[in-house]
């Protein structure tokens, strides 16, 4: 995604967003720190692939929503039914 200009144009739009934030711990994402794309609700799920849906979130942020079973929500996380 982050070579295509389309998918360059979505990762900044998210991190413009986020203030540049993680959607999880709220520390700066840079290239250094590394990133990824989160599906709020997992489009194998039914979720939508579309802006609304998405986060961005720090690699190690994204395994500890998937190995914990946290639910992403706007403002942070809470711990999944």
């Amino acid at each position: 995604m982050a070579l295509s200009l389309k998918g360059r144009n979505k990762l900044l739009r998210h991190w413009k967003e986020q203030n540049g934030n993680c959607a999880i711990c709220g520390e700066k994402i840079t290239r250094e720190t590394g990133w990824h794309l989160h599906h709020i609700i997992r489009t194998t799920d039914g979720g939508p692939d579309t802006h609304r849906n998405r986060v961005l979130l720090h690699p190690n942020c994204h395994n500890q929503v998937h190995s914990q079973k946290l639910e992403v929500v706007t403002t942070g996380f809470r711990k999944g039914s």
